[in-house]
């Protein structure tokens, strides 16, 4: 039934978009917004229901045992004969008497779930928007829908308004009950690193040709997950990868927060005065400090340059033998849509001097909502040179550490949407 209330819903966008397409394919002057909008308010005066058309998510209201005024069906569901002209009134044939008690049932009464995007079909074009809190980042040059781009945005959406016959790379299908176009909404980041799962999503504008069609379910696919058990290391100073609560961690999904503990136990028999410092930090795909692809998330003695594009921190370790920092897990830049697992890890270098911080011994993290550098004990006139660069010094006092591996999956499973 709420397949059938679905496709009438969709009957009635085709209706709607059929008296409002624009001829020779002349895109509507409207901003891509309004448009939208104007296109919900019309659809809920005339159907007193919202629009079938986010992947059959909503459906029209319908009275209990009320059949419709009107439907769509296959002509492979239907004998073309029974409804031959006659000269003599004769019953609704039983089998179609079927079809129309599967609309009767009342529509579900759940909320349909939220969609990072939705997408309008016209006649002579396609409107696309983009939840924009749905990525962590702005993603508008990286997101295409086949070899389009982004067309408008504003403060909540990404919007993709194409033509038909523009040059996105659709492609046409036609069979017995409809007439398809399909392209794909494309993301595929071009940075180093990736902080939002690329993926290639079909869009299927599908147009009836008088008949109803019934459209094949999926079968989710199921993947397992690899657990690593932590190595341990003899060295003086140690980097631990945890998770909010301290505890050792080796595994985590993309954008999960990771802790990272650096310590330094010896210094507990040295003088009060002393602190641990971390002058910089690098993640790398292989065990090898030296491996040529890296991503630097400390540097400049102690400057947590990650905070300037996302949520990582410096935070108070337990003692002044230890420093800790949070930052989101993220994946290296395949090039590809599937993201497999991905085993990292963490190189630093670590000093230890007086309690007082200055240029060259610093914990300092960027404050987005003020826009200034901030050092972790408050001292922040420090953190001054984290904008240019702090004085060299002698790294006599520095020692590296590396951390055991952890591994990052992807935390989200593929769909198909129709």
């Amino acid at each position: 039934m709420a397949l059938i209330q679905a496709r009438l819903a969709l009957l009635l966008l085709v209706w709607f978009v059929k008296g409002h397409s624009t001829s020779d394919n002349v895109l509507p002057v409207v901003s891509a917004a309004e448009e939208w909008e104007q296109l919900l308010i019309t659809m809920h005066q005339n159907s007193n229901s919202q629009p079938g058309v986010f992947y059959g998510r909503s459906s029209p209201s319908m009275p209990p045992y009320s059949p419709p005024d009107f439907m769509v069906v296959s002509q492979r569901d239907v004998q073309k004969e029974l409804f031959k002209p006659d000269k003599q009134t004769r019953p609704l044939p039983l089998s179609f008497k079927e079809h129309l008690l599967k609309a009767t049932a009342p529509p579900p009464t759940t909320a349909p779930a939220r969609q990072r995007f939705e997408v309008l079909c016209y006649i002579d074009r396609i409107l696309i928007r983009v939840r924009k809190d749905a990525f962590k980042q702005n993603i508008i040059k990286d997101l295409k829908f086949g070899k389009c781009s982004v067309t408008e945005q504003d403060f909540q959406y990404y919007y993709l308004r194409h033509s038909m016959d523009a040059d996105c790379g659709y492609q046409k299908e036609y069979n017995m009950d409809n007439f398809i176009y399909t392209n794909q909404l494309i993301y595929r980041p071009t940075g180093l690193i990736i902080r939002d799962e690329p993926f290639d999503q079909d869009i299927h504008c599908k147009f009836d040709r008088f008949f109803h069609s019934f459209k094949r379910g999926f079968y989710p696919i199921l993947r397992g997950q690899t657990h690593y058990k932590t190595l341990q290391t003899n060295s003086i100073y140690t980097l631990t990868p945890q998770d909010e609560l301290g505890n050792e961690m080796t595994s985590y999904t993309l954008n999960q927060l990771m802790q990272f503990e650096a310590a330094n136990p010896s210094m507990s028999s040295g003088p009060g005065n002393q602190r641990l410092y971390i002058d910089e930090c690098y993640v790398t795909p292989s065990s090898d400090p030296n491996s040529p692809l890296q991503y630097k998330v400390i540097d400049n003695y102690g400057c947590f340059i990650d905070s300037k594009v996302s949520e990582s921190t410096f935070v108070i370790g337990d003692s002044p033998t230890s420093q800790k920092f949070v930052m989101p897990a993220f994946l290296f830049n395949t090039g590809s849509a599937a993201l497999p697992s991905q085993q990292l890890y963490m190189h630093c270098l670590l000093s230890h001097g007086s309690s007082t911080p200055s240029q060259i011994a610093k914990a300092c993290t960027y404050d987005s909502s003020s826009k200034k550098w901030k050092e972790l004990h408050g001292n922040d006139s420090v953190c001054a040179c984290c904008e240019t660069s702090c004085p060299e010094q002698s790294t006599v006092n520095s020692q590296p550490v590396s951390s055991t591996f952890w591994t990052v999956a992807s935390n989200e499973r593929p769909t198909k949407t129709h």
